[in-house]
C-alpha cells in the first residue's frame, strides 16, 4: 500500500475517531529527534511512524475493527501502540 493511500486512511481515521479520548496520535507526531538524525530514524522506522498510539487496548481494538470493516484494510497492518 502506498504512503499516499496510508495518509488518506489516517486522515479519514482521525476525522472519525480523532476526538475519541482513547486515541492519542501517530508515532511520528509523538517523537522528537535532532534534525541530523531524522533521516536515519525515518529509514529505520519506516511506515511504523504512521502507527496509531492509543491509551486502552480493548477500546482501541473496537475502534479499529469498525474502521477496518468500513475501509477494507486487508493489505495493511495497522498497529496499535499502548500509551
Amino acid at each position: 500500500m502506498s504512503m499516499k493511500v496510508i495518509r488518506r486512511l489516517l486522515k479519514n481515521f482521525f476525522k472519525k475517531f480523532g476526538t475519541d479520548s482513547n486515541v492519542v496520535d501517530v508515532v511520528a507526531n509523538l517523537i522528537k529527534t535532532d534534525e541530523k538524525y531524522e533521516e536515519a530514524v525515518s529509514t529505520i522506522a519506516g511506515a511504523r511512524l504512521q502507527n496509531v498510539v492509543i491509551k486502552k487496548l480493548r477500546e482501541g481494538k473496537g475502534i479499529f475493527r469498525i474502521f477496518k470493516a468500513k475501509h477494507k484494510w486487508e493489505n495493511y497492518f495497522f498497529c496499535l501502540w499502548i500509551y
